[in-house]
């Protein structure tokens, strides 16, 4: 990787008519050797049209073997940016020539700690005020313009410190739909990670956050297993957008200073931005774990965070969710950062190596899914015993109108009479399937569960603005309804599990008095692996497995979010094109269609002519 400071930026003016009579740009790629001859590794030639409508974006070659190579292919690529310059990068890049300092660049340099075992030995963290109230030594330092007031606080003042706004912000990423503002305030109950905590050296915590192409660190609070990031330290960053549906990734990490040690992972989070509200600023506390869904996952604390999203154009925002994600890249020279980037992301397990416990969550989460099982049935219940579920104040009462259940009835009875609708009826079902399932989960009674609406959406990409106010959901707002709510759903799926285990029971015994009757008896048909079993001797069978069901769960993972509405945006377009569709369906002559169809298969397919086509094509072929 080549930045501004290892000299990768260069002006080069050539005439127009040069530029495109010449055969475009070449660029060699070579092994240094210093006592040698440098190593042709491979070459890019680059065209001059590609060069002219180049604007500044990623551009990757494949490199090509060097004149005179054996070779055909060789591994490598070459990444490369480049724009006509503008009159601003001419002077910029006369100024640099001449003083070497880069102004007007903005660079990010992570935070360094300056903990040690002899600073921990020597530093005392708390004391005792006057009046006998326990005093905190601030770290990684006081605000340098409030030193005596900030030097050492009670418990009081600190939390209320932490509440206020942020000094410095720290601005990266290039994308142009919005920006995140994330604030790092504080991790409670953390594991000490260090040794010696006896002699008061415990972790020295600090956070990363990974989102998109960004990459960014807290400082460094040592000796702490409940820090708290101040206003003047380097905790609030601003993340700029360039997909409505990226996921922000927040570690948190213990500092290791020596040069051969890596940070160690405590735990991560992945919090996702699609259904929060812009211009609403939240607190959210999250419980982190140390993997993503692999194995029995332990809580490793608890971190707290600040975010509020800015979005200019939601239009803007809504269209470009019709477009697949482009991949990422973040950038870093060392190797420990490369480290805390992918273990921020990926947790300290890759699934992509062979992993019993890898394998063992991909079968846990496809056991899970039975439990959708149950809102099936729930849905099938109330759709066909016509139960209320369409809140409506009518003369001052609350009904509940089984409006699903009436649609059913009057589409049901239509299509008995007009089957040839069925195609253009079964798109608007589609859309009717996921608006039903907003609609439940608008009426949860945990508002933290509510998703954007459909027309909300629409409006977003009718009038560019979705109208609806800044969330304002109140300290433990319909907790009680929620727990109780959530307590029904794990009691229900207790009973069931607790009933499936019943029948298994019921029908092993039926089993064992089967085989006692004709004399063959087990004395254990269980299927439990005993202790002294491996199975690393069917790795080379289990590892393809394992992949395979990645990517199934994989695949269940996206339909799943975007059946419940937490990729909201998916969502509203799968659901505007059902609707788009239905209404097109209901102009085709299906019976025309299908009879013609019919015709040409039988005439093309059935014919005796075919014997010609094994004849003189088929055997021909072998």
């Amino acid at each position: 990787i080549w930045t501004l400071k290892t000299g990768s930026l260069f002006l080069l003016t050539v005439e127009s008519k040069q530029f495109f009579v010449e055969d475009g740009m070449k660029f060699i790629v070579k092994d240094y050797d210093q006592f040698g001859k440098d190593e042709v590794l491979g070459l890019v030639h680059v065209n001059p049209r590609t060069l002219y409508k180049a604007n500044g974006e990623r551009m990757e070659f494949k490199l090509q073997p060097p004149t005179g190579s054996k070779e055909k292919e060789i591994p490598g690529y070459l990444v490369l940016r480049c724009r006509r310059a503008s009159e601003y990068d001419i002077k910029f890049m006369e100024d640099y020539e001449q003083t070497n300092e880069a102004r007007g660049v903005a660079s990010y340099e992570n935070p360094i700690a300056t903990t040690g075992f002899i600073k921990t030995m020597t530093t005392w963290n708390t004391k005792k005020d006057k009046d006998g109230s326990i005093l905190y030594k601030i770290r990684p330092g006081p605000d340098p313009k409030r030193v005596d007031e900030t030097e050492w606080m009670t418990d009081a003042a600190l939390q209320a410190e932490v509440l206020k706004p942020s000094l410095h912000w720290t601005d990266v990423g290039h994308g142009d739909l919005g920006k995140v503002y994330v604030e790092i305030l504080g991790c409670d109950d953390l594991p000490n990670m260090d040794s010696g905590g006896f002699v008061g050296n415990k972790t020295d915590a600090f956070v990363s956050i990974v989102y998109e192409d960004c990459y960014v660190r807290t400082d460094v609070i040592d000796d702490c297993l409940s820090p708290r990031f101040l206003p003047w330290t380097n905790r609030a960053f601003i993340l700029r957008n360039s997909y409505p549906s990226s996921q922000l990734f927040i570690g948190v990490f213990d500092y290791d200073a020596g040069m051969l040690d890596d940070h160690d992972l405590i735990g991560r989070i992945s919090v996702d931005l699609t259904n929060l509200r812009k211009d609403t600023e939240y607190i959210l506390s999250y419980n982190i774990f140390p993997s993503a869904r692999i194995g029995s996952r332990e809580i490793m604390g608890k971190i707290t965070i600040r975010l509020r999203i800015e979005t200019p154009d939601e239009r803007k925002v809504t269209l470009a969710s019709l477009e697949p994600p482009q991949p990422t890249y973040v950038n870093v020279k060392d190797r420990r950062d490369f480290r805390v980037i992918r273990e921020t992301c990926l947790g300290l397990y890759d699934e992509e190596k062979y992993s019993t416990a890898t394998l063992r969550s991909y079968i846990d989460e496809l056991t899970e899914l039975q439990n959708s099982l149950f809102y099936i049935e729930d849905a099938l219940m109330t759709l066909l015993l016509w139960r209320g579920h369409f809140e409506l104040q009518l003369l001052g009462k609350e009904m509940k109108l089984p409006i699903h259940s009436f649609n059913l009835f009057l589409v049901s009875t239509f299509l008995v009479e007009h089957p040839q609708l069925v195609p253009s009826f079964g798109f608007a079902c589609i859309a009717w399937f996921l608006i039903a399932v907003m609609g439940f989960r608008r009426n949860s009674a945990n508002v933290w569960a509510h998703c954007y609406s459909y027309g909300e959406i629409l409006r977003k990409v009718v009038i560019g603005n979705d109208l609806a106010p800044p969330h304002n959901i109140k300290p433990f707002e319909n907790f009680d309804a929620a727990k109780e709510e959530m307590e029904q759903w794990v009691t229900r799926v207790e009973e069931a599990h607790k009933e499936a285990e019943r029948k298994y029971i019921e029908a092993q015994k039926e089993e064992e008095e089967r085989l006692k009757e004709i004399g063959e008896v087990d004395d254990d048909i269980g299927t439990k692996v005993g202790g002294g079993i491996s199975i690393d001797p069917v790795r080379a069978a289990l590892y393809p497995i394992q992949l395979m069901l990645g990517m199934l769960c994989r695949a269940i993972r996206f339909v799943k979010n975007v059946i419940i509405w937490e990729e909201s945006y998916f969502s509203f377009w799968i659901a505007t094109g059902s609707l788009v569709l239905a209404v097109v369906c209901l102009f085709v002559p299906w019976f025309w269609l299908m009879k013609w169809t019919s015709r040409v298969i039988v005439w093309t397919v059935f014919g005796p002519w075919m014997k010609l086509v094994d004849m003189f094509y088929i055997s021909r072929t072998k």
